[in-house]
């Protein structure tokens, strides 16, 4: 939860910087910087709202956060078509983020959290106000929870450096990081390549935006009902062939 905070505010006053500053390297560095807490800041909402849910609601919150991705590309395309000055434009992004800065104290903390820092009062809190919310109130025995804590020796124990040590671990790390950069380089290749279908960059972002809304319901679908392994490698090697396709009979290489 606090780490949705700072990165959003790191976005918001790196964002603002860059629509102000007349100096390139300082526009460049703030670039930098809004990428950076980007990640952070999405990583983050994932994370919480995994641990906040149980696992059979996972796909379909999970859903509407990625549903949320072609929502605004659609509708930063329209506010880009009528400001057409880059400045005013950022500055505009930058204010529409700031009501965003009062959820911090709608949303609770990841009660997983509070347990791994053994923060079990505060864990106690959070599960009670969520038992509120689904209709359960009362006193919840946590006696369990505190037993589990206390006993764990790897609570403290876990880091990079034991998953690296773990075979196994170690090399579906490898492949998953290396599948985000190949996913990272193709979704921006492509969202970046959106002026190049004869309209203009607006509509062509636009439209961008319209096919991941039925592309992340039939992930939601994929997942549930094939499981994610299957669902991830078939849309990896279906993605990868479009991709290959689309290089072979483009309009430049064909010549017309």
């Amino acid at each position: 939860k606090n780490n949705m905070l700072h990165t959003l505010v790191g976005m918001l006053l790196c964002n603002l910087i860059s629509a102000f500053t007349s100096y390139y390297s300082v526009y460049i560095m703030s670039r930098f910087l809004i990428g950076f807490f980007v990640s952070g800041n999405i990583l983050s909402i994932i994370v919480l709202m995994g641990e906040l849910v149980g696992p059979s609601y996972r796909g379909s919150y999970g859903l509407a956060i990625m549903g949320g991705f072609p929502i605004g590309m659609m509708f930063m395309s329209l506010l880009a078509s009528y400001v057409t000055s880059w400045r005013l434009l950022t500055t505009l992004v930058t204010l529409l983020g700031l009501p965003y800065l009062l959820t911090y104290w709608y949303l609770v903390e990841s009660p997983r959290w509070l347990l791994n820092q053994n923060r079990l009062d505060e864990a106690e809190q959070v599960l009670h106000i969520i038992a509120a919310g689904n209709g359960c109130p009362g006193k919840l025995d946590m006696k369990l929870h505190k037993t589990l804590v206390k006993s764990s020796p790897s609570t403290s124990k876990d880091s990079v450096q034991k998953m690296l040590k773990n075979k196994k671990l170690c090399l579906i790390t490898l492949i998953l990081c290396y599948n985000e950069v190949v996913n990272g380089a193709g979704y921006y290749g492509l969202t970046l390549a959106a002026g190049d279908m004869s309209t203009d960059l607006y509509t062509g972002t636009a439209l961008s935006g319209v096919v991941e809304i039925p592309a992340a319901l039939l992930t939601y679908f994929a997942i549930e009902y094939y499981g994610r392994r299957p669902a991830l490698a078939s849309f990896m090697m279906v993605s990868g062939c479009s991709c290959l396709v689309l290089y072979l009979f483009s309009a430049n290489l064909l010549g017309f």
